[in-house]
């Protein structure tokens, strides 16, 4: 593997960067930065070069394009293993750059895509030149693989194999998950319509859980956008996942106070009520067996009347758009009952799903009936059983 000499960095999140950028130093790589990454190391007096001093043009269109340069991209792609490569480099007056330290514009939440600014070019950009030329030039992705960098190339003045493709696959993973934010962003803002040709789904790493939907499984939680859920007590599974999610999509179908109860994927209680604690209770009370152990779901601030009613029975979790001091009070004591935020679901966007090594796609399921309701049992259901 080649020595790492020459880093060129460029990254909107500055977690950890002077430490890192100082420990290259002192291993002897030299530093080449964009502007804005220039100025903030210059300000923390960590001497580098900027990127005008290497391609030697000024950025232009207010600074949209600065590292779109032959002598940039031909640093990042030369496969050293060609001699041809190196050769065409010198011929040009041009220097190899052995690493890419690359993260990109942020997408927030508020932005949509009118905003076409946030749409990151350059970063990614050099990110997949990087991996593409991963035994010539490493990508470091993440505040997360600085580290490990910098301890590889502290023992051996480079970077081994096996990291190079960690880094690799990590970097073309982002870029990915990038595409698809942006994706979602057009798809939010009404320009995309029905089911198109092709579809991404990408997502980055929320929680690491204990285990799949069974023990010798492992699994992880992924979100398309930053959580749209906050865990106030407890640790949630798989399945805990599952049936917060079944909660949400059943609650998104009423107009007015409602609750849910789910067990496994499937509701086995649900109603609309006058206040929270008859509406908890007239849910609970449609199977209270089923019940037991289950997930409970509110569209209402879970107060302490609703925990006065669950006192006494066991519930896996509780799901809601927010608990009263006093509800949180009494169901901390609840040892084995998770407490989760959600909020609204009127954004949520297609539904789905892995089969047969595919995907499944449909609009989310927000109707409560779809037409007449027609009891099939030979007459009118007990009025005692409809509320």
């Amino acid at each position: 593997m080649n020595k790492i000499e020459t880093a060129l960095i460029s990254v909107s999140d500055r977690e950890g960067l002077v430490e890192f950028v100082r420990g290259l130093i002192s291993h002897g790589v030299r530093i080449i930065a964009t502007g804005g990454t220039a100025a903030f190391l210059k300000a923390q007096g960590v001497e580098v070069r900027e990127i005008t001093e290497m391609t030697g043009k000024a950025e232009h269109l207010g600074g949209l394009v600065k590292t779109l340069h032959p002598a940039v991209h031909a640093g990042i792609l030369a496969d050293r293993s060609r001699p041809g490569h190196l050769d065409e480099l010198d011929k040009e007056g041009w220097e190899k750059i052995d690493m890419v330290v690359v993260n990109f514009y942020p997408l927030s939440d508020e932005r949509r895509i009118d905003d076409l600014g946030f749409i990151d070019i350059g970063g990614p950009t050099m990110a997949r030149a990087a991996a593409k030329n991963l035994f010539s030039c490493i990508p470091v992705p993440a505040p997360s693989y600085y580290g490990r960098v910098l301890e590889e190339i502290g023992t051996t003045g480079t970077v081994g194999e096996g990291l190079r493709w960690e880094l690799a696959g990590e970097t073309i993973a982002l870029t990915s998950f990038y595409d698809s934010r942006i994706l979602q962003a057009i798809r939010a803002s009404g320009h995309m319509r029905g089911f198109p040709a092709h579809i991404t789904v990408g997502g980055g790493r929320v929680l690491e859980l204990r285990y799949g939907e069974n023990p010798h499984q492992q699994a992880a939680f992924y979100s398309a956008a930053p959580a749209g859920f906050e865990v106030m007590k407890g640790d949630l599974s798989f399945n805990n996942i599952l049936d917060v999610d079944c909660c949400v999509s059943q609650l998104a179908e009423f107009d007015g106070p409602a609750a849910v109860v789910v067990k496994h994927v499937g509701p086995c209680g649900a109603a609309r009520g006058e206040g929270p604690g008859e509406t908890l209770a007239s849910a609970y009370e449609c199977d209270p067996m089923s019940a037991f152990g289950g997930v409970i779901g509110a569209n209402y601030e879970f107060d302490e009347d609703c925990a006065e009613y669950l006192a006494k029975k066991f519930v896996e979790c509780i799901v809601a758009p927010s608990f009263s001091d006093g509800a949180l009070a009494r169901l901390r004591k609840k040892k084995r009952t998770r407490l989760v935020v959600v909020q609204s679901a009127e954004e949520r966007g297609p539904v789905v799903r892995t089969s047969l090594g595919g995907l499944l796609a449909q609009s989310p399921d927000d109707v409560l009936f779809a037409g007449e309701i027609e009891f099939v049992t030979g007459g009118p259901a007990d009025p005692a059983l409809v509320r």
